[in-house]
């Protein structure tokens, strides 16, 4: 497999990266899911270092490439995937500070729980 130049964005080069045939295979998909729960153990442990930040930078890089070798063996576009939920958050986050000018309140004044609530609803809406 060679490296191609590609103008695209960084998920997308780990897929083509990682890419040996058009599409992935389904039945790696439980491995996979193993590695990415290891991959995210290993980012864990490398958060509890103190001072450790290139350490958890190298394992979040893990986690991110496991996701999108995964999302590849589900022939799923990871980067598409993470549009979407970006495109969602922004969402949910305008509708949660409409409700707030609506009801007079500021961010910093709610309490931990009374935001998730707010974030609940926004979801809430997403289906709508």
């Amino acid at each position: 497999l060679g490296i191609k130049k590609y103008a695209g964005e960084t998920i997308t080069i780990g897929q083509i990266i990682v890419a040996s045939s058009a599409s992935g295979d389904p039945a790696l998909v439980p491995s996979l899911i193993v590695e990415l729960d290891q991959a995210s153990d290993e980012l864990e442990e490398a958060m509890n270092e103190p001072g450790e930040i290139h350490a958890i930078e190298a394992e979040m890089g893990d986690v991110l490439f496991s996701i999108a070798q995964l999302a590849r063996h589900l022939n799923l576009d990871a980067e598409q995937a993470l549009r979407k939920t970006n495109r969602r958050f922004e969402a949910r986050f305008q509708r949660m500070q409409k409700r707030l000018v609506c009801e007079a309140k500021t961010w910093e004044e709610l309490s931990p729980e009374v935001r998730e609530s707010y974030w609940k609803q926004a979801a809430r809406s997403d289906d709508a």
